[in-house]
């Protein structure tokens, strides 16, 4: 294959790159069994005309042989036949065709003395049989040029909306800076608004501003060189996740200060302040912030979300735990692998945006089901460092 048919059929669907290998396959094996046939038909009429003729042969009656070679009808669908004793020819037919091809075989039948007579037979298939295997191979090829030009259109319908989606992506990204730099403004000179709502209010400006050039980033490397990219690697920051944590839980508590019997409680280990990671912050907040979101949306009435966190020898270790309706035992292992989402206007994406964004730094999110209710979400970052 050449390069265009292997990657047009690494970027087909599944089912498409199976059906083009099952053709293939059978391509093969089929002609292989004509092979194994043909060869053995070969070899039991060698066989035959050995057995039957054994005196003759044996004694190099060269007159008898010929008798016998011309009186040879065509049961076999022979092609050749040449006759010859110590090196010399005494009887040939069709001589052209003494060679052997896909379709002919060719098989000896030889007296036991070096210098005795040698009888050569180029062998065919039925030409019935030859005739079916063409039609075979023929609709087989057609079937692969239709699974290789399926492959080809949807390699440009995944192009075209991929295009597209960087299109919308970065107009987005483009568009909500302006209104953002508008809101930050008024935010400054606002009045009769407590410094507890314009601090809310702002860091989640800020955020949405984060977002936007996040999105114009990945629109940027989209259109890099994968190689490019690829050394370019994530943007990482050593920060202390204890500030880190302190500053978005106290961001997410405010958020939700209105909700009715809904407790917030954040516990460190005393030596947590000394924890330092490579994170993208911004990623970080983001998915910090959905994590919490998924919490309260899984509770109704009073219920509490408690975000905890210690440092190992290792790691980072984050758990975000509610007491939520939490996730049936059967899917709890797909959470993060497969869109999930039990809300009416949800996608399911949160969780596997936060998984492919912990193992961007090389760290790990599990999702496990509490003993009483609800979830606890376990997010392990690498620690590179201690203050």
């Amino acid at each position: 294959m050449n390069g265009s048919v292997i990657r047009s059929l690494k970027n087909s669907p599944w089912s498409v790159t199976l059906a083009v290998i099952l053709v293939l396959g059978s391509t093969l094996g089929y002609m292989g069994l004509l092979r194994s046939y043909l060869s053995h038909s070969a070899s039991q009429f060698a066989e035959s005309f050995y057995s039957q003729n054994y005196p003759e042969i044996e004694s190099a009656d060269i007159a008898s042989i010929s008798h016998r070679l011309s009186r040879i009808g065509n049961p076999v669908n022979w092609e050749c036949i040449r006759g010859s004793y110590s090196g010399r020819v005494f009887f040939e037919r069709n001589p052209t065709n003494c060679r052997e091809r896909f379709f002919r075989d060719i098989v000896e039948v030889r007296g036991k003395g070096n210098d005795g007579i040698s009888i050569i037979f180029a062998v065919r298939l039925p030409v019935v049989v030859e005739h079916f295997a063409l039609m075979f191979v023929v609709v087989h090829a057609a079937l692969f040029a239709l699974l290789f030009l399926t492959g080809r259109r949807f390699e440009r319908v995944r192009t075209e909306a991929a295009l597209r989606i960087s299109e919308i992506t970065s107009q987005v990204a483009h568009d909500i800076r302006s209104p953002l730099a508008a809101l930050q403004v008024a935010l400054r000179s606002a009045e009769g608004w407590t410094s507890e709502s314009k601090e809310l209010v702002g860091s989640a400006a800020s955020r949405i501003r984060s977002i936007a050039e996040d999105l114009l980033r990945l629109d940027r490397d989209r259109k890099l060189p994968p190689s490019v990219v690829s050394d370019l690697g994530p943007i990482l920051s050593a920060r202390s996740l204890d500030v880190v944590l302190r500053d978005l839980f106290e961001e997410k508590r405010r958020e939700y200060i209105d909700r009715s019997g809904l407790s917030f409680f954040l516990e460190l280990d005393s030596d947590f302040g000394s924890a330092v990671t490579n994170i993208e912050e911004h990623a970080f907040a983001r998915m910090f912030s959905n994590l919490i979101n998924n919490a309260v949306e899984s509770i109704s009435g009073v219920g509490r979300v408690v975000v905890a966190a210690k440092q190992t020898d290792k790691s980072v270790d984050i758990q975000i735990v509610d007491n939520g309706c939490g996730i049936p035992a059967e899917l709890i292992s797909t959470i993060g692998k497969t869109p999930f989402t039990r809300k009416s206007n949800g996608n399911g994406l949160g969780a596997v945006s936060a998984m492919r964004t912990v193992e961007r730094w090389a760290g790990s999110i599990t999702w496990q089901r509490n003993h009483s209710r609800g979830i606890t979400v376990t997010i392990s970052i690498p620690r590179v460092c201690s203050r």
